[in-house]
């Protein structure tokens, strides 16, 4: 009797240490899988930040000034008719500005894990962006130190033909990087919700929704398909999702929002925003049942939506995350 009990007290033990090295298994495997999605979320939120800030807008500045400065209509070189410093100046500051952007998504692209089909691209287009700068600022300074007096112009026409060459090359980069980066966007808010859902986290499940509906709200109006009257049709349909969604948004417990960690501040900020959001969506649509240009509301509904989506970033920054990320948002 008495082996018998040992032999079970020991079959009991082995069963227990057995059971800890499969505990241990488990959790150790849990936690490589928490510290891979959290790696994941840090890189997609640094590629997102990039995309929201939109440094090629600076770029784009700059080829309005030049092209007005330098260029005919047929985009022929021209010789200035003034050398303004003030303004070349202003445009140097700008330009100087991005740097930083593009410091931090070189970093963010040599990190782990890597985004398959996608790292490769985005890389192309920073390193285009790099280009068009450095091209733009050795321009700058050709006309600020009066090169151009020393050689009369010749330096003006070698830099206009490298230029009119980078631009139209980058603008062919930039588009294949604006479709890799929607697919990016839709991919991991795809798998934001799913994580969400998992967790039961109404609170962010309901903002993450809200603009997603925005954004089809967005697509249905801009598309140029169908007659006026389906179109419009279309376009209530898509309201009616959005209001639909709002409204949970709206309804959302503020014990809800503490216990997942955001800022009640920050929440009804978003909140307010998106308020304001679906008065101009009825602006939009009651102006297109009325034959009336849509663009002046529809420009106003963009602002607002980037406010929405600029909230909605400031508040993940500012939660305090412990083991986990939150995914930003275009």
């Amino acid at each position: 009797m008495k082996k018998r009990m040992e032999k079970y007290n020991s079959y009991i033990f082995t069963l227990g240490v057995l059971f800890l090295l499969i505990l241990s298994y488990i959790l150790r495997n849990r936690a490589i899988e928490e510290e891979k999605i959290k790696k994941e979320i840090e890189k997609y939120n640094e590629y997102a930040d990039f995309y929201n800030k939109m440094p090629e807008e600076v770029l784009r500045d700059f080829q309005i000034y030049y092209l007005n400065n330098f260029s005919d209509k047929n985009k022929n070189f021209k010789k200035p008719e003034t050398i303004n410093l003030i303004e070349m100046n202003l445009m140097r500051q700008k330009l100087n500005s991005i740097e930083k952007n593009i410091e931090e998504m070189e970093i963010a692209l040599s990190e782990e894990p890597e985004f398959k089909n996608i790292d490769k691209y985005i890389k192309e287009h920073v390193e285009a962006i790099k280009a068009e700068k450095r091209l733009a600022l050795n321009i700058l300074e050709y006309y600020e130190k009066g090169m151009y007096k020393e050689d009369s112009f010749d330096g003006g026409i070698f830099f206009h033909a490298m230029y009119i060459n980078l631009t139209r090359e980058n603008s062919e980069k930039y588009s294949i990087y604006v479709n890799i980066m929607k697919e990016l966007i839709k991919r991991e808010k795809e798998k934001e919700i799913k994580r969400l859902e998992k967790k039961k986290k109404t609170a962010a499940i309901n903002m993450v929704l809200f603009i997603e509906k925005t954004e089809e709200f967005l697509k249905e109006v801009t598309l140029k398909e169908g007659s006026a009257y389906n179109k419009v049709k279309k376009i209530k349909v898509k309201r009616e999702e959005m209001k639909i969604q709002y409204e949970k948004l709206k309804n959302v417990a503020d014990n809800q929002i503490k216990k997942e960690k955001y800022s009640l501040d920050d929440y009804n900020e978003v909140r307010r925003y998106s308020k304001e959001l679906m008065d101009i969506s009825d602006e939009i649509i009651k102006k297109m049942e009325d034959g009336e240009d849509i663009f002046p509301v529809f420009y106003e509904f963009g602002k607002k939506y980037n406010q929405v989506i600029n909230s909605y970033n400031v508040m993940i920054r500012n939660k305090k995350l412990e083991n986990n990320g939150r995914r930003m948002l275009k």
